[in-house]
């Protein structure tokens, strides 16, 4: 199992990104950007 830092998505997107209290647990800085790279352009 890998950190959310560390997941690789390879080159998957998602319309919708939920952490809730696992933000508290993670590099915010980090798994923001993360979340901001695999959220698809447009939203749903």
């Amino acid at each position: 199992m890998a950190t959310f830092e560390a997941w690789q998505p390879v080159g998957r997107t998602f319309d919708t990104v939920i952490a809730a209290q696992a933000r508290r647990r993670v590099d915010q800085v980090a798994s923001t950007v993360k979340a901001a790279q695999v959220l698809r352009a447009g939203g749903p």
